[in-house]
């Protein structure tokens, strides 16, 4: 897409999608609907979940990782 086709969400816009079982993160300044990509994510639903609403970019760009609360020892790293 061009950054002209690009729509535009207030905060309000993004609450009401995520109200309403959306499954909306962000990536810096792009709101991104992952619904549907929980089975094809390599951390699969859990990371998906439990990110909702927050912006993964700090995932992307790396230095970050998740635990996961019943299995402590195992470490969901996104990049090296």
């Amino acid at each position: 897409l061009l950054e002209n086709e690009l729509k535009g969400y207030s905060i309000e816009d993004v609450q009401a999608k995520i109200d309403n079982h959306g499954k909306i993160v962000t990536f810096e300044n792009l709101v991104v609907d992952l619904k549907g990509y929980e089975k094809l994510h390599p951390g699969g639903r859990f990371l998906i979940d439990s990110n909702i609403g927050t912006d993964v970019a700090k995932y992307i760009y790396g230095g970050y990782y998740m635990i996961i609360p019943r299995h402590k020892s195992k470490l969901f790293m996104h990049s090296p």
